[in-house]
């Protein structure tokens, strides 16, 4: 999956900067430095936007992208995405 390239300088967030921070929230989860290095910008982003009950997509492409321009940071990006309103569910037994 491709996200929208860096944007140009004063723009809020772009998917680099985004995935820099993401990657920091792992690292303090305690996930090991060398293996976030070997993970791309996208598979990081992707991480945080996919179900790892069946691996839908919480969001389309085209709304991931639309959060990412949106955001001024990575906890409002994740706000933006996990608080539309819910496509994706599962019965609560599933889980």
């Amino acid at each position: 999956m491709r996200y929208r390239p860096a944007k140009q300088y004063g723009d809020k967030m772009d998917p680099k900067i985004l995935a820099d921070g993401l990657r920091q929230r792992l690292r303090k989860k305690g996930l090991v430095p060398e293996i976030l290095k070997k993970i791309s910008d996208p598979e990081i982003i992707e991480s945080y936007v996919t179900c790892s009950h069946c691996g839908a997509l919480f969001a389309g492409h085209k709304e991931i992208n639309d959060a990412i321009a949106e955001s001024n940071s990575v906890e409002e990006f994740l706000e933006i995405i996990f608080n539309e309103p819910k496509r994706h569910r599962h019965d609560p037994a599933m889980l």
